[in-house]
C-alpha cells in the first residue's frame, strides 16, 4: 500500500459514472504539459480522494458543479504529476469507459503521460 501511495500520489474511494465538465488546471501549453489545455465534458467514474493530494502539480480537475455527490469540493484533482525518486510518475483519474479511448482529447491526455514518464518531454 505505501508504494501504491507514494506512485499515485494518494489515495481514493470511487464514485459512479457521470457525465461531468473537465477543466484544465493550466491554459497554456509547453511541450512538457500532459493534459489537454481545453474544458471538454465527459462520462466516467470520477474518483474522490481522502484529502487533496500533496507534493504534486495538478494538470486538470473536475468541475463538480456539473454533477451531485462529489466530496471534493472546488478543487477536485483528477490528473497530477510528481517525482518518484529519479523517476516521474502520472496519475490521469479518467479512462473507465470504453468510450474514453475513442476521445481525441483523451489520447492525447496518454500520450502526453507516456512521453512524459519516458523522459521524452522536460518537466512541466
Amino acid at each position: 500500500m505505501a508504494v501504491l501511495r507514494r506512485t499515485v500520489g494518494h489515495m481514493v474511494c470511487a464514485t459512479p459514472r457521470r457525465a461531468n465538465r473537465y477543466r484544465p488546471r493550466h491554459r497554456s501549453r509547453s511541450s512538457g504539459d500532459v493534459a489537454p489545455v481545453q474544458t471538454w465534458t465527459r462520462t466516467d467514474e470520477w474518483y474522490d480522494f481522502r484529502a487533496q493530494p500533496s507534493g504534486v502539480r495538478v494538470l486538470a480537475e473536475v468541475d463538480e458543479s456539473t454533477y451531485t455527490g462529489g466530496s471534493m469540493g472546488t478543487h477536485h484533482p483528477i490528473a497530477w504529476t510528481h517525482g518518484v525518486g529519479a523517476g516521474r510518475s502520472v496519475y490521469i483519474a479518467m479512462g473507465h469507459t470504453e468510450e474514453s479511448y475513442a476521445e481525441s482529447l483523451f489520447r492525447e491526455m496518454l500520450l502526453g503521460a507516456l512521453r512524459f514518464t519516458s523522459g521524452d518531454a522536460p518537466t512541466p
